[in-house]
């Protein structure tokens, strides 16, 4: 999916991807790795203080030169410098803990695509497979790439944004089920896969689709393909639920077909 550009009348910050930072008249100049970290490990915390100490050890690690907490002062002036804008209050917070990145009013790719999918999961429990579809849509096409690889302090958070976009995408194919899309929908499934083979709803629904796009013989075969990536990275069985489906495919349930009755209520419900 093309990834998506908010228009924003604050400034945005982008993790789902290399790190970008755009004020109203573009792109933020951020400087070299020991500032952007900076940056970085305050956007990650921004809901509360970071004191100095923490932010030393991100950009340093445990051995940090003598002078680093005069480099950190650089890096912050420099900072609250590219980040300020007309008429707003300072965006880096002095407190008596530390400092705090004040977001304020503007965008943060992260905390926007954990709204979206929230928003479309709940469409998704009411029954409105059409609104979730565009909820989960728009969370998705905020990642550029996967998530910002420069900072060694992200990567924790990075594989928890991974396991929510799987999430996020078997709700994107669940809808896409429910609205008759199970032809169109077998290379997204297979893309994700590739990035989290041990997402055992979406070998289920990769097999329900195929099933259901009158390719019998590939949802069949997709069982194998499951119980080879368990073993294979983490030495499991496939579960019940996998067992389940696949019982299902090979003894032709009707219930798995695909029927509009569903949709024709969610428009008109």
């Amino acid at each position: 999916m093309r990834a998506a550009r908010t228009q924003h009348r604050g400034m945005e910050y982008r993790l789902l991807g290399q790190m970008d930072v755009r004020g109203r008249s573009g792109p933020v100049p951020l400087g070299g790795l020991k500032q952007r970290t900076v940056l970085a490990s305050l956007l990650l915390d921004h809901e509360r203080a970071v004191d100095a100490d923490r932010l030393i050890d991100d950009v340093w690690g445990p051995r940090p030169p003598a002078k680093a907490i005069v480099s950190l002062r650089a890096y912050l002036t420099n900072l609250r410098r590219v980040l300020h804008e007309p008429g707003v209050p300072p965006r880096i917070v002095t407190t008596s803990i530390g400092y705090r990145l004040d977001l304020g009013q503007d965008f943060f790719d992260v905390e926007q695509f954990r709204a979206l999918a929230e928003r479309g999961r709940r469409s998704l429990d009411t029954g409105n497979a059409s609104g979730a579809d565009r909820l989960f849509t728009a969370a998705l096409r905020l990642w550029r790439e996967r998530p910002t690889q420069e900072f060694d302090l992200a990567r924790g958070h990075r594989d928890r944004w991974e396991d929510d976009r799987a999430g996020v995408v078997e709700g994107f194919v669940a809808a896409a089920l429910d609205l008759g899309r199970h032809t169109e929908i077998v290379d997204d499934i297979e893309a994700q896969l590739r990035r989290t083979p041990l997402r055992e709803t979406l070998w289920c629904q990769l097999m329900i689709a195929l099933h259901r796009g009158s390719r019998r013989a590939e949802a069949l075969a997709v069982y194998g393909r499951a119980a080879s990536a368990f073993f294979d990275a983490a030495d499991l069985a496939p579960g019940e639920r996998l067992e389940e489906t696949y019982r299902r495919v090979r003894a032709h349930d009707q219930t798995l077909e695909w029927s509009p009755v569903r949709v024709v209520e969610q428009l008109v419900g």
